[in-house]
């Protein structure tokens, strides 16, 4: 706070910098001649890399959208394969549906049908 005090009792309110007048209306020119020829901006060429870029990321999305297209169509064939496989199967099946039958009746039997059984043989 005493430095505070110390420096508005010494300067006031008053700015103790000041700029002279029309000085930034001329600023830009006078730091631009004396910049050297080498320091002022050039325009760079661009590099065969960044001519080829957009080349580049073209090739790298088709790459993926065949890639993905590949993927989805041998998913498809697979798909398509089980399929046909199932129905073959199930034509197959048909020969174990006399033991399938023979096994769930067995499985269904109560007591009554035991004790049935047991007194025929």
């Amino acid at each position: 706070m005493n430095e505070e005090k110390y420096i508005k009792d010494h300067v006031g309110k008053r700015t103790p910098f000041t700029v002279p007048d029309g000085y930034f209306d001329s600023v830009v020119d006078n730091v631009m001649k004396n910049l050297s020829p080498e320091v002022a901006p050039m325009k760079k060429m661009p590099t065969t890399l960044q001519r080829v870029r957009p080349y580049l990321y073209m090739a790298a999305c088709l790459i993926v959208a065949v890639f993905t297209i590949t993927i989805y169509f041998n998913d498809h064939t697979e798909n398509v394969q089980m399929q046909q496989l199932a129905v073959q199967e199930s034509s197959v099946s048909t020969e174990w549906e006399d033991d399938e039958d023979y096994a769930m009746d067995y499985v269904m039997l109560d007591n009554y049908d035991i004790y049935a059984c047991l007194t025929n043989e």
